[in-house]
This record gives structure tokens, sequence and C-alpha cells, in this order.
């Protein structure tokens, strides 16, 4: 069984969530693989996109932060979703690393070979 079947999502999106989880459905639908969101600060970007990978991607991600408190902020997140695998159930968050479904990196300490940070 995949395991993104058994994630389940503990909140309600909001419209504007519902919206955006919408369109990215169809432009995937339609075999487009690159998807570019544009939303204010606090608008639910980071739960649209757990979201969108847990319903619709169902793959393993790299989720890139461009510090370490948005990648904190991140990983908080994910304590809205719920593994009812067997075995897994309850929260789910601490379970992503150790099955290798997530990796979180923050772009600062990304760069080119030969350059420093």
């Amino acid at each position: 069984m995949n395991i993104f079947s058994s994630i389940r999502f503990k909140g309600q999106l909001r419209p504007s969530q519902a919206e955006v989880v919408e369109i990215a459905r169809r432009k995937l639908n339609e075999g487009q693989r690159k998807l570019h969101v544009v939303a204010s600060p606090g608008s639910g970007k980071t739960v649209s996109g757990l979201y969108l990978w847990t319903q619709c991607v169902r793959l393993p991600a790299l989720v890139l932060s461009p510090n370490s408190a948005i990648q904190a902020q991140s990983a908080d997140q994910l304590d809205l979703f719920d593994c009812l695998a067997e075995g897994r159930e309850g929260r789910f968050s601490g379970s992503l690393p150790r099955l290798g479904l997530i990796r979180a990196a923050y772009t600062g300490r990304i760069g080119l070979r030969g350059q420093r940070r």
C-alpha cells in the first residue's frame, strides 16, 4: 500500500486554499509539472503545498525554505496531518524523515561549488 493513501488532513482548507488546490489539480491533470503559487504572508501557502503534496503529488519531496525559521514553521504544519497506516497512527510529522518521504533544507545552506555562504 502506498503510504500516501493513509495520510489524512485534519483541518479544513480556507476558501482561497481550496481554490489554489483545485487550480493545481487541474494543471497537474493537464500534465503540467511546474507550478508557481504567489500569495501574501499568512495566506496558507505552506498548508496548501503540504496538502497538494500528500493528496496529489504523492512522491518523496524536498522542501526548500529561505531560512531556518520558515523551515521550522513548515515542519510544524505537518502536525495538521495524520497517518492512518497500520502501525503509524497518530502524529505524522515525526515519521516523515524516517520514512524518506520528505527532506527539508533552507536555501542559506545551498551554494555553488567553490563559493562561500
